[in-house]
């Protein structure tokens, strides 16, 4: 069942990946089909589950995208809370699972207004940032996610303190980015 379960993950990836490139909405609809076969084959527990999972809340998450149909963003948050539960604090793809839970509460915020969302988007880039030494080549990026899930509540609430938290988030994104680095010129867009 495990090397089964591979290949079926890695078609979904192909598919997904075909989507991104063409912008076919039935490839998200094989992409999801392969990676749901894949995670039912795998029990609970099981060393490349939460990996397929996150590949399905990235599907999840584009077919949201793609329909703005709230039942995938939610299958998505659900999926990524799953994830988030069971890594551990010292593996090395929490951060990452942590960032886009958070991007996935984040575009629910922006779609129904929910200050939960919000919060709960802020509080996972935030814990998200603080597993990274500043040296990790990733910080600056998170740094930019967690001012941009700032700057989108003010802009719907209006407090005067999320905007200087987006500032100085992204302030810290651009202390953190070495000259000549190619995304440091991404952070001013900000």
């Amino acid at each position: 069942h495990d090397e089964k379960a591979e290949y079926l993950d890695e078609l979904g990836i192909y598919f997904l990946s075909r989507y991104e490139h063409l912008g076919h909405v039935a490839d998200l609809t094989q992409a999801l089909k392969f990676q749901n076969k894949a995670i039912r084959l795998l029990p609970d527990g099981h060393i490349d589950r939460l990996r397929i999972i996150a590949n399905r809340s990235s599907s999840l998450m584009h077919r949201f995208n793609s329909t703005k149909d709230t039942t995938y963003l939610d299958r998505a948050i659900s999926a990524g809370e799953e994830i988030a539960a069971l890594t551990l604090d010292n593996d090395t793809a929490k951060p990452g699972r942590l960032s886009s839970l958070g991007r996935s509460y984040l575009a629910r915020f922006k779609h129904l207004h929910d200050q939960a969302d919000a919060a709960h988007a802020i509080a996972l880039h935030e814990k998200a940032i603080a597993l990274l030494l500043d040296k990790h080549s990733e910080k600056p990026s998170y740094l930019d996610s967690l001012g941009n899930a700032f700057f989108a509540r003010f802009e719907k609430i209006g407090d005067d303190k999320d905007a200087e938290h987006a500032i100085t988030s992204l302030e810290d994104a651009v202390a953190l980015t070495p000259d000549g680095n190619a995304t440091k010129p991404l952070y001013f867009r900000n």
